[in-house]
């Protein structure tokens, strides 16, 4: 079984639909990452993974448990860790303070 299971996902914006059939399957100890333009669904998903977002239909089940219907402050200590990466562009200087905001916020989700 895998570590993260994303199956058939949907998710909307009032009528508006952002997600269509998202599914992905992430196993222990994979190191995952979501590319795409603007507009494609990457900040969608990982809202809808952490339980920020409620899809329409679909599940999201971590380690086991149906995440899918759970608040997104009883995901954060059981989800997997989502780091922005919009400061750690290869393009840009990172700021040493956003270096230490994204260590941190991955110290703590490893921490559970």
């Amino acid at each position: 079984m895998a570590l993260l299971e994303i199956a058939d996902l949907h998710t909307y914006y009032g009528n508006i639909q952002a997600l269509r059939g998202i599914s992905v399957s992430v196993d222990d100890g994979e190191i995952v990452t979501l590319i795409g333009a603007n507009g494609a669904g990457k900040t969608t998903t990982l809202n809808t993974i952490s339980g920020l977002l409620r899809p329409r239909s679909g599940q999201v089940h971590f380690d086991g448990s149906d995440l899918t219907s759970v608040p997104a402050h009883a995901v954060v200590p059981t989800s997997p860790a989502i780091a922005p990466t919009t400061m750690l562009s290869p393009f840009l200087k990172p700021d040493p303070a956003d270096v230490l905001v994204i260590t941190t916020h991955l110290l703590i989700g490893s921490s559970g």
